[in-house]
């Protein structure tokens, strides 16, 4: 749960859509939302890492929200765009551009128009949202951008380590020693 939202206060959401749903994140963590551009690819990065951008000047790791969160790869469309988050892990100030299918609105939401993440039920894993918020008569998965973007989820360090492929052995020959 959001700090204004554990101090009884209402806080902002911005909606979007990825694997063709609408969820949401905290507003706060929204560094800006830029319009979807050329990515150059990176080797050995988890499939969900499309790259790296340069903005303004700095190179910032590009992620399909979407494919990370376990649905489907996003379709770039001419609504696509990329939500510049902060991780919660390395060098401060790093920055992820998220990218996502489209953005919808700002959602103001209190603490009673907020429920806790099912247990099932979505394509997301409850671990990784932060609850369902309920606007207009409908429930929006809200992403856990804290814990998604952390060390420990799946853009954490771990994500990057090089896959070596086991050991073989030799095959035995008769008489080799």
């Amino acid at each position: 749960m959001s700090e204004a939202l554990a101090q009884g206060q209402p806080t902002q959401l911005l909606s979007f859509w990825m694997g063709g749903e609408e969820h949401a994140m905290e507003l706060s963590y929204v560094k800006e939302v830029i319009t979807h551009r050329a990515v150059t690819r990176v080797p050995s990065v988890p499939a969900f890492v499309l790259g790296v951008i340069n903005l303004r000047g700095s190179i910032v790791p590009v992620v399909d929200l979407g494919a990370m969160l376990g649905l489907p790869r996003s379709a770039v469309t001419a609504n696509s765009c990329f939500v510049i988050a902060p991780l919660f892990f390395g060098d401060e100030g790093a920055e992820a551009g998220l990218l996502v299918e489209s953005v919808g609105q700002v959602l103001e939401v209190d603490e009673a128009e907020m429920t806790a993440a099912p247990a099932f039920g979505t394509r997301v894993s409850p671990d990784l949202l932060m609850g369902m918020a309920r606007s207009g008569g409908r429930f929006i998965p809200v992403v856990n951008l804290m814990r998604a973007l952390s060390a420990e989820g799946p853009l954490g360090p771990g994500a990057f380590a090089p896959k070596l492929a086991a050991p073989r052995s030799e095959p035995s020959r008769p008489g080799a020693l």
